[in-house]
């Protein structure tokens, strides 16, 4: 059958398909029923939206190319030695567009109200869940035990010489957090081993035993006024390990920073059997105890 292509093209159509074919049906319907109405437009869609945490995260990558001496430390690092949340009393986007412009001084301000004088990440993590905002300036003090010293003693003394150290070049009235932890296996005092050999000597004498774990906390107002100067002690009991397991952990390399050569939230959690006291103490810092030195001052 000829088709003519003209205008007549598409009453053609329907004779193809035959009666009731799906195109008639649809060309029937298109020419009888109206169009319906486009729905309005968002008025607030040409508007700039707010910005979201990947473009946070983009300023802050840019704030940290910035030089910026203060007190010693780059401030980069400063910014980045906490997970600061962004809310008005700390971070905001404000105030990173007043670090590009040059402002730094209230920030500053801000940051140096409270200080942690501990390079340990575990106690920022603690100090981070809790909602604390804090900078970060490590102490390098070492402490040894002295003679006739009690582990208790040694533990507040520790944190109370590191804080001082890092309170003395503080902004002054600044609040300046130590700590220092130990581990007490027996009459030993256990501090972070010094090489594989040591961190093996140690869990040895923690195998199928029960052990201290004693946190020193102090808390200082810079320059030099001691606020508060405490220690908390948690009961650690680990089951018999055999030199398959403490060979196994040592090659995890997890051993070599912590007191005791073992660190109760990761690998070494298999070990214990049970805790008496506060699990944060053996993590690094005894939070509901430092909150409680902090809150007269929050």
């Amino acid at each position: 059958m000829a088709i003519d292509l003209g205008t007549n093209f598409l009453r053609q159509l329907p004779k193809l398909r035959g009666p009731g074919g799906t195109r008639r049906g649809h060309m029937e319907r298109s020419r009888l029923e109206p169009r319906r109405p486009r729905l309005p437009r968002n008025p607030t869609a040409h508007q700039a939206r707010p910005q979201r945490p990947q473009q946070l995260h983009e300023d802050r990558l840019r704030l940290s190319q910035m030089p910026f001496e203060y007190g010693g430390e780059n401030l980069p690092d400063l910014f980045h030695s906490s997970s600061f949340r962004v809310k008005k009393e700390s971070l905001s986007l404000t105030h990173l567009r007043q670090a590009r412009n040059g402002e730094f001084e209230g920030i500053i301000a801000n940051l140096m109200r409270f200080i942690l004088a501990s390079a340990s990440p575990r106690r920022r993590e603690l100090l981070n869940r809790a909602g604390l905002d804090f900078a970060v300036r490590p102490s390098a003090l070492e402490e040894v035990l002295r003679p006739g010293e009690s582990p208790e003693d040694f533990a507040r003394r520790a944190a109370t010489e590191k804080t001082l150290a890092v309170a003395a070049t503080a902004p002054r009235d600044a609040l300046v957090l130590g700590a220092d932890t130990v581990v007490v296996a027996g009459n030993e005092v256990l501090g972070k081993p010094a090489d594989p050999a040591d961190a093996a000597r140690m869990l040895r004498a923690l195998s199928g035993a029960t052990h201290r774990v004693i946190t020193g906390v102090c808390l200082v107002s810079a320059p030099d006024r001691v606020e508060a100067a405490r220690s908390e002690t948690t009961l650690v009991t680990f089951r018999r390990l055999d030199e398959e397991e403490i060979a196994d952990y040592l090659a995890s390399g997890e051993p070599f920073d912590k007191a005791g050569a073992y660190g109760i939230q990761g690998l070494a959690s298999k070990f214990v059997t049970r805790i008496e006291g506060c699990y944060f103490n053996v993590v690094g810092l005894p939070v509901a105890l430092v909150y409680a030195m902090l809150k007269p001052f929050l």
